[in-house]
């Protein structure tokens, strides 16, 4: 709903723009009609995605052979620019890579969230693999255990369905899972059930190396690091979110300047942008542990330009002012918002941080917002 109103909004400005009778929308109608064009795609692409609670067909309980191709690109990358909402799903099964089904092969279990299974399988070409794929409603990995999806019950749901073609020679199934996933699993339960456990790593990057082993042997010593790269493909969903948030501010100043002649600041989009690339860029080298305070640290360092800017008769002291307080606000609600991308959040932490700095948060919009009122 949020992408079709947004998209009917944006062909109002522009048309009204352009051909209407409304001057305020007049110098965007331009931006507004390629804007719209971009918001119909994207809703028309919406009604691709999953839907939460799809029930999947249990009929089959053969083995799949699985394999990459364009249209599985394609979905992996608008599964990463829209990372915060469900794009795709695998259906959930038995698969396996190579030329036939052995089931001697290692046997590993992810999520049926597009993406993972996409980055997986493009980690293990010309290794051939069993891929167990659970239903957890189309959640990645570490998110799906921390919510209880990637669990005891959705493996052995699967195993259970497949357990002819699991056990080989009345062997233990040796099951790889992925250290991410521990939250969510029991590894004594499924002892208790004869499966094997064995803790894979963490990135996929490394699993070429795990399935060299000649027995492959539990990863307890990988660790995650939040590095640049890591960094990197947290930015682009987190930008594509704020610039609809921005898009959406945008239009709400707009619609006050058409009906109350108050100009509307435009300069809003590239602050926004500005504001959550450095973020995530700079994250390790914020001063501070919490998400807010590092928030804190950027917007105090932009301030600091934007009011060298009244000097240089660039911007007006009130202007400067309201920009200062509403560049405070957006980046203490995009630090706290990133608390969910990074794996360096503590959730009692985050708790705490969001109930001490959501109420200042709420108070800095409002005043950016009178300011610019009045």
């Amino acid at each position: 709903m949020k992408l079709f109103l947004l998209t009917v909004t944006s062909f109002f400005i522009a048309y009204s723009g352009k051909w209407g009778n409304i001057k305020a929308f007049e110098p965007y109608s331009q931006w507004f009609l390629w804007i719209g064009f971009f918001m119909l795609w994207l809703w028309l692409l919406s009604h691709t995605y999953y839907i939460s609670g799809h029930n999947w067909p249990e009929t089959d309980d053969k083995p799949k052979k699985i394999r990459l191709n364009t249209l599985d690109a394609l979905k992996a990358l608008v599964s990463w620019f829209n990372a915060f909402q469900r794009t795709y799903a695998i259906a959930p099964g038995l698969y396996y890579t190579g030329d036939r089904y052995d089931p001697e092969l290692p046997l590993l279990v992810t999520s049926n969230y597009h993406m993972t299974v996409f980055l997986l399988l493009r980690a293990v070409h010309g290794f051939s693999i069993r891929l167990l794929v659970i239903d957890t409603d189309g959640i990645n990995v570490w998110c799906a255990a921390g919510k209880g999806a990637f669990n005891n019950t959705a493996i052995m749901k699967q195993i259970n369905r497949f357990q002819n073609h699991l056990i080989a020679d009345g062997k233990k199934i040796e099951l790889v899972l992925p250290k991410l996933a521990l939250s969510g699993v029991d590894l004594h339960g499924l002892r208790q059930e004869g499966i094997r456990p064995v803790i894979g790593p963490i990135k996929t990057k490394t699993l070429p190396a795990f399935l060299s082993q000649t027995k492959l042997e539990d990863q307890t010593q990988d660790v995650f690091l939040f590095d640049f790269k890591s960094r990197l493909f947290t930015w682009l969903p987190g930008l594509v979110q704020y610039m609809l948030y921005g898009l959406i501010l945008v239009m709400g100043l707009l619609g006050i300047e058409a009906f109350w002649g108050l100009r509307a600041p435009m300069g809003i989009i590239p602050l926004i942008a500005l504001l959550t690339t450095v973020y995530p860029l700079l994250f390790p080298w914020l001063p501070g542990r919490g998400f807010a305070v590092k928030g804190l640290w950027l917007a105090g360092s932009v301030g600091v330009a934007m009011a060298g800017s009244v000097i240089f008769n660039l911007m007006t002291t009130h202007e400067a002012l309201s920009a200062i307080v509403f560049v405070f606000a957006v980046s203490i609600f995009f630090g706290l918002s990133y608390t969910g991308n990074s794996p360096v959040s503590n959730y009692t932490r985050v708790r705490r941080e969001t109930a001490r700095f959501l109420p200042i948060n709420v108070i800095l919009f409002l005043t950016s917002f009178v300011l610019y009122l009045f």
